[in-house]
């Protein structure tokens, strides 16, 4: 495999994609807002919006505070801290199927629609229970940032998601047409590489998605972040670990197909309450991957800058572009990277556009702390503006439930009333802007 890999020779190439699977169909246009639904304001482009404050617009105090995989079940159950699938390719390269089968746009919403920021929460929860939950300024998905960034940048893109401010807390949730939204005309090797060229480890065989909450500083906003990871490395683990299990290549290949089979087969029930059992191992940052697959007939077309804007906000410093001939991989054309330094790199070019991004989520918050403007949606047709509506009568991004841990107790002045609380911008001594590059 290539431990490097070059620049894009001409313009970069742009196409939805799902694990690189060319999606052949247009997406379904978004619904038309409710009739119970009133617009509050338009935001035509983030340049127009005030700077709200001099913080940089870039991304340090990096932590990983917890993770789940969610369990191939008909109601929804998540495994914590669960574990990504395991990089283990075969002996030989072998000639693929291509993609087929049945795809969430959200396996969060799909298995659990009624709250699909819940599970994040429980996993933190659960991970360090003296969690600081009223610090955090925004949480939110890879998703959300990413489309917001598409913005920003003024490309077509269209999207909308749920808004709701808990106590000082601004969450952002990913909303599918409907939550068990399929992804409809798809092919390539997105899926059948993975499927190939990764295994679940035997504690967390029945996964069928590993997702991963960092926490970080941004412009100023202390955020939780969700994403789905791809697999790990097992070889950034250790000595120690990586001889823990050995297992036959040609087995595991046949257990990962049984499972695909069931996950195929099974259709979750996302109405269900959610059950979390304790399963897997936490895998640190400096282990995991995001990975892509393309024909190698655009080899010449497409690189590592073009995906530099997701390994930014999931913070993943390793990257795997694989490249196939009709459905083979030879190990020739799968190039490793340690994508730290580029994005690093992505990240000073694109400090304007990062600031602008950052002047977004500032007035979402504003908004969120207006009078009766608690819970919004944001939406976006196109290359249009950024529009904000009213929310759905009852939507709400925790159940009552949780919602106290986001909330500070507030403290009462001398005459008896309460006292606003809103924290603004605070540092972690343990980190730095350059903790990206010390992983």
């Amino acid at each position: 495999m290539s431990a490097s890999w070059r620049k894009p020779y001409g313009r970069e190439q742009r196409a939805t994609m799902v694990h690189g699977n060319v999606i052949k169909t247009p997406p379904k246009p978004m619904p038309p807002p409710l009739s119970s639904q009133d617009k509050i304001q338009e935001i035509q482009t983030a340049s127009e919006l005030p700077v709200s404050d001099n913080a940089k617009p870039v991304i340090t105090n990096v932590k990983l505070v917890g993770s789940f995989s969610w369990k191939d079940s008909i109601n929804p159950i998540i495994m914590v801290p669960g574990r990504p699938p395991k990089w283990q390719p075969p002996k030989e390269a072998r000639t693929l199927k291509e993609d087929s089968g049945v795809y969430y746009h959200d396996s969060n919403s799909a298995r659990y629609a009624s709250f699909p920021m819940e599970p994040s929460i429980r996993a933190i929860e659960k991970h360090d229970p003296a969690f600081g939950f009223p610090k955090v300024d925004l949480v939110t998905c890879d998703h959300c940032l990413v489309r917001l960034f598409a913005f920003v940048r003024a490309e077509e893109l269209t999207f909308r998601f749920g808004v709701e401010l808990i106590g000082s807390t601004l969450f952002l949730v990913r909303k599918t047409n409907i939550p068990k939204e399929t992804i409809d005309g798809i092919y390539g090797y997105g899926h059948s590489f993975p499927e190939a060229y990764t295994t679940w480890d035997k504690d967390v065989r029945g996964s069928s998605r590993n997702q991963r909450l960092l926490e970080y500083d941004f412009a100023g906003l202390n955020c939780i972040v969700r994403f789905g990871s791809d697999g790990y490395l097992p070889d950034k683990l250790g000595s120690a670990s990586t001889s823990t299990v050995v297992e036959e290549i040609e087995d595991n290949l046949e257990l990962d197909k049984i499972e695909m089979l069931r996950l195929l087969a099974s259709v979750p029930d996302a109405s269900g309450s959610l059950e979390v059992q304790e399963a897997g191992k936490l895998i640190p940052q400096e282990a995991v991957f995001d990975l892509k697959t393309r024909s190698k007939r655009k080899v010449e077309t497409v690189s590592i800058e073009t995906f530099l804007h997701n390994l930014w906000v999931n913070r993943v410093p390793n990257f795997i572009l694989a490249f196939h001939e009709r459905g083979k991989f030879r190990a020739t054309d799968i190039h490793m990277v340690d994508a730290r330094e580029q994005v690093q790199e992505w990240e000073a070019e694109n400090a304007k556009h990062l600031k602008e991004l950052s002047q977004v989520l500032h007035k979402l918050i504003s908004i969120g702390q207006a009078e009766g403007r608690n819970t919004f949606e944001v939406r976006r047709e196109g290359n249009g503006p950024l529009q904000v509506w009213t929310e759905v009568p009852g939507w709400r991004a925790l159940p009552s439930s949780m919602r106290s841990l986001f909330v500070t107790e507030m403290p009462t002045s001398d005459s008896g009333k309460e006292e606003s609380h809103f924290h603004g911008d605070e540092s972690d001594a343990d980190g730095g802007a350059n903790d990206w590059l010390k992983l």
